[in-house]
């Protein structure tokens, strides 16, 4: 196991960007994703600095993600096996001191590459967003 791109992640720009969209200017992000040897599955760890409390922030990502039918705020921890073979984002929002933690788990090959085509295939040409990419979860 370990962790790549300690020194700027290709996608840490975006997320930066998207950020900034709703509002968060001047936010200093530690995006560091992990790697472990399997065949599918991401965990990524991103640390902030804590601006109110910890209650508030969890209450702004449940109002944000409130509805969305493949980003799920759960209340522990993610695992990648939780999320592998689906096309779900599960998102836990926490604090460490003055620090926020979110912690993200979510399939490489599914939320991370092709189920996100297919959502944006939907989208895209008027079907439910989430047409084909609501089946059961196959693990192991």
């Amino acid at each position: 196991m370990g962790a790549y791109a300690i020194g700027g992640h290709r996608h840490l720009p975006e997320v930066v960007q998207e950020l900034k969209g709703v509002g968060a200017n001047g936010l200093r992000l530690t995006f560091v994703p992990h790697l472990v040897p399997m065949t599918r599955g991401i965990l990524a760890t991103c640390y902030f600095d804590l601006k109110g409390s910890l209650d508030e922030l969890q209450g702004a990502y449940a109002e944000f993600y409130a509805g969305q039918p493949f980003t799920k705020v759960v209340l522990q921890t993610p695992a990648t096996k939780l999320a592998s073979h689906s096309n779900l984002c599960l998102v836990n929002v926490s604090a460490q001191g003055g620090k926020a933690v979110v912690t993200a788990a979510l399939d490489n090959l599914m939320k991370g590459a092709s189920g996100q085509g297919v959502e944006c295939f939907n989208i895209a040409f008027g079907f439910d967003r989430a047409t084909a990419l609501e089946s059961v979860v196959q693990w192991p």
